[in-house]
């Protein structure tokens, strides 16, 4: 058996729970979906068959009859630390706090504060498969890239849920780069489809992709590093990612509408930039319904200027 142990820790509040919502957990079943729509949007597949083969292969498929298979990967998690000390209360809206929040009267410094997973808490992901090394260390460069990009759990598209990978330890730790300078290689490893990615600059504020993208579905666009703070925290990065999409609110089509079950099309996260400083890494995705480009270009501007 193949075996990883990747050493983790929340880098901002994570909203995760299962049936009892009053008791945060991580859980592993969430941290696999998470980490499947991350490589659906990788690949920016043109065919739609042979992108549902593939992914079937690495993590199993429900077809029915001969064609059902479970995937070769199993997820782990391993607390570090007595998770219940990270227990407590986070505001999933802490924007609404700041003194220029411009929204309803009974709106204003209303944070919805909810039961999560705190900041700081230290646990381990243990990945296993069985057969062929090379797809092992696939699956781990896909969760490596999953912490980077996105996130865990609920408001994870707006900077909440992201995990620092902190060591890797088995198959794969000497050649999988698990910090911004190794989104590329990690991508390109990961792409099945003919996507390549690559930095557009040495300050390594953009990744560019060409090939693929012909099937209509929410596949990686291009991904930017909005901007750096030293001795920054996250809570800084959140308020902000907050105060921007509530600018943009009635933008309902790029940013989500959920009145009619639809996602953002931007993945906002925040991330390490280094051992002082934190960034945040905005993932555009293809966008299936018809909006204003000019509006959405407004709103990267509206990103960078704020972080």
């Amino acid at each position: 058996m193949n075996k990883t142990t990747i050493y983790c820790e929340t880098t901002a509040p994570v909203f995760m729970a299962g049936a009892d919502q009053r008791k945060p957990e991580l859980r592993a079943a969430s941290i696999k979906g998470t980490m499947r729509f991350i490589w659906r949007a990788v690949q920016r597949a043109e065919d739609m068959i042979k992108l549902r083969e593939c992914e079937g292969k690495l993590f199993g498929n429900a077809f029915g009859g001969k064609d059902t298979k479970a995937s070769d990967m199993r997820i782990r998690i391993e607390a570090d630390e007595n998770i219940e000390y990270f227990k407590c209360d986070n505001a999933m809206l802490p924007h609404r706090k700041l003194p220029e929040y411009e929204g309803r009267d009974k709106d204003k410094g209303r944070v919805l504060p909810q039961k999560s997973i705190d900041t700081g808490y230290r646990f381990s992901v243990v990945i296993s498969s069985f057969g062929d090394e090379n797809r092992h260390t696939d699956y781990v460069r896909l969760f490596v890239l999953t912490c980077l990009l996105y996130g865990f759990g609920r408001r994870s598209r707006k900077g909440f849920g992201t995990v620092m990978v902190t060591e890797i330890k088995g198959i794969g730790e000497n050649i999988i780069d698990f910090l911004i300078d190794g989104m590329p290689d990690n991508l390109n490893a990961l792409s099945k489809f003919g996507a390549v990615y690559s930095f557009a600059n040495d300050d390594r504020t953009e990744i560019t992709v060409t090939g693929g993208g012909g099937e209509k579905y929410p596949y990686i666009e291009n991904i930017r590093i909005a901007g750096t703070k030293d001795d920054s925290k996250t809570d800084f990065f959140i308020e902000q990612i907050g105060m921007s999409v509530h600018n943009f609110s009635n933008s309902k089509t790029f940013l989500g509408d959920s009145r009619n079950r639809f996602a953002s099309s931007i993945l906002l996260s925040t991330t390490p930039w280094n051992s002082d400083s934190f960034c945040c890494i905005v993932t555009q995705l293809y966008c299936t319904k018809i909006f204003d480009e000019k509006e959405r270009d407004r709103f990267h501007g509206e990103i960078d200027r704020r972080v």
